[in-house]
């Protein structure tokens, strides 16, 4: 937490032209944000035809109210105004829930990578969605 969200790394984030946050907000609280990655901001070399989802966040009190579908419609609509071929991302595969949802809006797994979370190396399953 203290390497990944760390005040200099999140603005350097959020200066990154390449990178885009949006921002979910009910009666001034923040309830959601998502991350999307274009070109050289994306965490994966797949090349400059297709958009990253990086980060979709829900707080939990806010979750099945339609918000993370939302900010995913969103999101395939500013990979098609980028002209985009496809979309994709990275889901822990244990998260069932993510990955079951993912499914359901028309991703699927393609490749895989490890990440480390403190010592552990943890397995994200890579999803996209073709447009």
């Amino acid at each position: 937490m203290e390497q990944n969200y760390c005040l200099e790394k999140l603005i350097h984030e959020l200066d990154n032209k390449e990178s885009f946050f949006s921002f979910v907000y009910d009666d001034n609280q923040l309830v959601a944000y998502m991350k999307l990655n274009i070109d050289s901001a994306q965490s994966e070399k797949l090349g400059t035809d297709s958009l990253e989802i990086e980060r979709i966040y829900v707080r939990k009190k806010f979750k099945r109210l339609g918000i993370g579908k939302r900010l995913l419609e969103y999101a395939l609509e500013c990979a098609q105004q980028k002209n985009k071929t496809f979309i994709w991302l990275g889901v822990w595969e244990y998260n069932l829930e993510a990955l079951n949802f993912y499914e359901k809006m028309g991703f699927a797994c393609f490749s895989e990578h490890t990440f480390k979370v403190g010592q552990e190396k943890q397995r994200d399953l890579l999803m996209k969605k073709v447009l």
